[in-house]
């Protein structure tokens, strides 16, 4: 729960706009600071409820002043943006925003958001056609009853479409039907319905069945009944038209028609109820989420068991049923990446109809990555790269990549989320790929690479541009805005991935130019500090040189770079240190006779030991990559300067009992202990022809004695 949002990335209420003296306003700036924090809310809800309460006169609604109010309805709808499934907390916001404004039409306006964003959800549903009935029943202005009848009968069935195959959605069916009944008893509307529900496997199924076979009696069943129930039975009766049948033929006809649709769902109703009956959380409570996450598999297993009922027999009511579970599972388990994979691979495979497919998807996808998975997860939003680009073409899934990237990487977001970002560009690049010839991708990661390295040498960067460019606009049609677009959001970690990319295109040319391209390449850019802490990069380079080209000379070079110079994690740098080790080991007689032999294998177990004293090579990496003794090295003229490693020796000395805490807490000893610049013989001690006396040395004396006592004080990022 403590992960970031899609909410995240809009700006909602900003902390220069509260005022700390208010309490409501107070509380809300507690909350900024971790709105992922239920109780927060819960507290700030309370307030806002007792201050209403105290406030409210039902004569006069200004009583509570406009700001006020401004303040509960954006509270309202940053929670509701980051809970959608809190039914709960809808339920409230209808009511406070009608006694604010004394104003239907606001709690209404509550509801239909609700629905819009939370399509599955029954309670919601339920809720937001109980006030339009009212809204509608209680209308004393002719001219516009009409038009309140209108939105309720095209609300119906969006409600029965969304949450009619609920298996409680008795309450919902009940709601429409009565409506229609009071409207008019021999209603076709009412009738219509039925026609619906007697085929949906609901927990009163046989209930509805039983009204339906009541219900049909007063109609006259060749106007209320298709042509195609009628038709398979006219060999029977030995007739050629629904006009040649009695009265009581078509009642047997029908009621034969519907018996065995009864009687499907009675099966589907068996088959569901024992996991129906296991599933305790169907809503979404902010504050059970562990609890949910218990039963998720409970979920799973249901759905599992249905999708394989549907496989065996499938038909549009099964279809629309198993799709109802999904979405009913989607309500408490609305952050469940998994679950929304499983929903988006069942439409995919079981929906027959392409167009209906393609808004389905298009409506999940959109849900899931707007409003639920959060931000750090990013295998939904892939795959709807992947559907983007293989229904909408290349231009749409380019855009969605680049509108992610440009969310995550800082400038839009108040942080920089690395993970899902790198990812981005990396689904963009791989979508590049699939769109292009190898050969345009190699020219186009390489202007890219010339842009971001080559700064300082402007003049001959842009030449190499230009050139390269002139070579891919001949055999491309790729637009070169995209390029320029994604220099501007590039940093020293994403850089990588062209790179990475960049030499995976020309090892796939294999050529002697490709070799000689790689090898330039390094000779060019090894030294660049992004570069220095690709592990990527330099897995390339060693596996190039040791295995593909097998030339030790390069490949020595290339591990020694790696132990001394680079910045790579000890994990990274001990992996690779392996791997040029297997490399020997493997191959020692060629090693033997390149003509030179180097320590390599001897000093392996030394080369990924976790002790400085002994891994010489990653204390020169230590002080090749540390900020402070790089400002304290460029803040000394010679000849006072120590070398780098002599000043991390210095700095450890200094901070020694503080491991990554930086900070000078070790005294200082003022009084030299050798004589002279000797140390003192122990041998000669006891000699007696030594009648020199020997005189200990004096007691240590020490300065800043009191910092040892100090408090560490930690850097504020740490949050300790």
């Amino acid at each position: 729960m403590n992960s970031f949002r899609p909410i995240d990335l809009v700006r909602l209420s900003n902390k220069n706009e509260l005022n700390a003296n208010i309490p409501h306003e107070r509380l809300k700036l507690q909350i900024n600071e971790n709105p992922m924090a239920i109780s927060g809310w819960d507290q700030l809800f309370r307030l806002i409820d007792d201050t209403v309460a105290q406030l409210y006169d039902k004569s006069n609604t200004d009583a509570i002043n406009s700001q006020f109010k401004q303040f509960i309805h954006n509270t309202y709808s940053e929670f509701l943006a980051r809970f959608p499934c809190a039914e709960s907390y809808w339920q409230k916001w209808l009511v406070i925003e009608y006694k604010l404004h004394n104003d239907k039409s606001k709690s209404i306006a509550v509801l239909k958001n609700a629905v819009d964003l939370v399509p599955g959800s029954l309670a919601l549903w339920n809720d937001y056609l109980d006030i339009l009935i009212d809204d509608y029943e209680n209308c004393a202005t002719p001219t516009i009853v009409d038009q309140k009848l209108e939105l309720l009968r095209s609300e119906f069935p969006r409600a029965v479409s969304a949450v009619g195959w609920h298996f409680n959605a008795d309450t919902l069916w009940d709601k429409i039907i009565q409506f229609e009944l009071k409207l008019q008893l021999q209603s076709q509307e009412a009738l219509a319905y039925y026609k619906q529900v007697v085929r949906i496997p609901l927990y009163e199924y046989s209930r509805y069945y039983m009204h339906f076979t009541e219900f049909i009696k007063q109609f006259d069943l060749e106007k209320s009944f298709d042509l195609n129930i009628f038709a398979p039975h006219f060999s029977t009766y030995g007739v050629t038209s629904v006009e040649q049948l009695t009265n009581e033929e078509k009642k047997t006809i029908v009621d034969s028609h519907y018996e065995s649709l009864f009687q499907e769902t009675q099966k589907w109703v068996t088959a569901v109820w024992p996991f129906e009956s296991q599933i305790t959380r169907q809503f979404f409570i902010p504050t059970e989420i562990e609890v949910i996450a218990q039963e998720t598999s409970k979920w799973i297993e249901y759905l599992d068991a249905i999708i394989l009922l549907h496989k065996e027999s499938p038909t549009p009511v099964s279809f629309d049923f198993v799709s109802s579970i999904f979405e009913r599972s989607l309500i408490p388990n609305c952050y469940n990446e998994n679950l929304w994979l499983k929903y988006i691979a069942f439409i995919n495979k079981y929906e027959v109809d392409e167009k209906a497919k393609d808004i389905k998807l298009t409506s999940i996808f959109n849900r899931a990555s707007t409003l639920f998975i959060p931000l750090e997860e990013t295998e939904l939003r892939s795959l709807y790269i992947k559907y983007l680009s293989s229904t909408g073409g290349f231009s749409l899934a380019n855009e969605y990549c680049f509108e992610w990237i440009k969310n995550l990487d800082g400038s839009t977001f108040s942080r920089y989320l690395k993970k899902p970002y790198l990812a981005f560009v990396g689904y963009l690049i791989d979508l590049w790929e699939n769109h292009m010839s190898s050969v345009d991708l190699c020219l186009i990661t390489l202007i890219i690479i010339i842009d971001f390295f080559d700064k300082v040498d402007s003049y001959n960067k842009k030449q190499e541009i230009k050139l390269v460019d002139s070579s891919l606009k001949k055999n491309s049609k790729f637009d070169y805005g995209y390029v320029n677009t994604l220099s501007k959001v590039l940093n020293a970690s994403s850089i990588c991935i062209i790179v990475s990319k960049h030499l995976h295109l020309l090892l796939k040319s294999q050529g002697p130019e490709s070799y000689k391209a790689i090898r330039s390449f390094y000779n060019k850019y090894h030294e660049e500090d992004a570069l220095k802490g690709s592990t990527k990069f330099w897995k390339f380079m060693v596996e190039h040189e040791g295995i593909i080209k097998f030339n030790i000379n390069n490949l020595r070079s290339i591990i020694k770079f790696i132990k001394t110079k680079t910045n790579l994690p000890k994990s990274s740098v001990d992996a690779l240190t392996d791997l040029v080790y297997d490399i020997y080991t493997s191959n020692y007689d060629a090693v033997l006779a390149v003509g030179q032999i180097d320590d390599t294998v001897v000093r392996h177990w030394n080369d990924v030991d976790n002790s400085l004293s002994i891994n010489t090579d990653a204390f020169l990496r230590f002080s090749e990559n540390n900020y402070l003794v790089d400002d304290i090295v460029s803040s000394k003229r010679p000849p006072v300067r120590l070398s780098k490693e002599e000043e991390l020796k210095r700095l450890y000395k200094l901070n020694i009992g503080n491991p990554g805490i930086m900070v000078d807490k070790s005294p200082n000893v003022v009084n030299s202990l050798i004589f002279d610049g000797k140390h003192i013989s122990l041998v000669d001690i006891g000699d007696g022809n030594n009648t020199e006396k020997l005189v200990p040395p004096e007691t240590p004396m020490f300065r800043n004695v009191e910092k040892a006592n100090q408090a560490i004080e930690y850097p504020k990022y740490l949050n300790i």
